[in-house]
């Protein structure tokens, strides 16, 4: 670390330093130096002291002559409170399919590559892509579908669902949970999808990202990580940064109610299958389109310029 001067020692150096410099015009020979002589070091002295004493100047040696802005701490305000969560995420397990016109584009440069090979007239190797294929099926290797087991059967706990795609983790909490909106959009359950495993909007219920109220004293990355600790504590997580990647401001009321301010960091999933604890009754890993169906409108247009496909 780079050593620091004590601040009563700072006004001697720079003293000094402005005598040695105003010293240093003795060595050179000029006229200017008969008409304006150098000072004495007591006259130094007077000169530097009274322009660290002047009324337009302030600086960390002198105290500054208004008073500074009063920082109003966040507490403090009895209507506002502070939730963090996390938007956790699982990266893709298989490389993407490309879309259309990239493919479109592959086929044309392997047409192009063909043509070019067959100009130089190369002969070509009898049997050797059915050689290929009989290997293939002796060794039993084939490609696998991309499409799994928690895809066919629409398990949206799975972590092995969408295998191309990133999935982010929300729980489903009651209503009159803190972490959940008052004024979300209530929505009835539709009876033809009790049976469904999919995430749908209840009545009673939100879907949300975990969250827990902030607490005085603690850093906001330290009230997300007790969010996930208190719904989920198998989870193993790692988030990237100590500063929040989205927030949401929620006013209660049209007047002067109270507000919510949810900040959320961006995280992603190592290990660890989640074992709901707290106001969370149920999970489930969506994509971004998913998310945007079940997750308060308020919430995820916070959050949707953050979250990728």
């Amino acid at each position: 670390t780079t050593p620091q001067l004590p601040t009563s020692q700072l006004p001697n150096i720079m003293i000094r330093t402005f005598s040695l410099l105003t010293r240093r015009r003795d060595l050179i020979p000029c006229a200017t130096s008969s008409l304006f002589p150098s000072p004495s070091p007591s006259q130094t002295r007077g000169i530097f002291t009274n322009f660290l004493s002047s009324s337009s100047f302030s600086s960390p040696l002198s105290p500054a002559t208004h008073s500074p802005k009063r920082l109003v701490h966040l507490s403090t305000d009895k209507d506002l409170e502070l939730y963090c969560g996390g938007l956790v995420e699982r990266i893709p397990r298989l490389i993407p399919v490309p879309p259309e016109w990239k493919q479109e584009k592959k086929e044309f440069q392997d047409r192009v590559a063909a043509q070019k090979l067959q100009a130089k007239k190369l002969k070509p190797i009898k049997g050797f892509m059915e050689v290929i294929d009989d290997l293939f099926a002796e060794n039993g290797v084939y490609t696998r579908s991309r499409v799994t087991k928690a895809d066919k059967e629409k398990n949206y706990k799975s972590l092995h669902r969408k295998m191309d795609r990133r999935l982010y983790f929300v729980v489903k909490v009651k209503r009159d949970s803190s972490i959940a909106l008052p004024s979300a959009t209530k929505t009835k359950t539709n009876s033809k999808n009790k049976k469904s495993t999919k995430p749908t909007k209840e009545e009673g219920y939100q879907w949300t990202f975990p969250s827990v109220r902030w607490e005085s004293g603690e850093k906001l990355r330290e009230t997300c990580e007790r969010a996930h600790q208190s719904l989920t504590p198998k989870f193993d997580l790692y988030f990237l940064s100590n500063a929040p990647d989205a927030h949401v401001v929620h006013r209660e009321g049209k007047g002067e109610g109270k507000v919510k301010k949810f900040f959320y960091y961006r995280g992603y999933h190592l290990e660890g299958a989640p074992d709901l604890a707290g106001d969370a009754v149920e999970y489930a890993w969506l994509t971004k389109e998913e998310l945007g169906e079940v997750v308060d409108e308020e919430v995820f247009e916070g959050v949707k310029n953050t979250l990728r496909d």
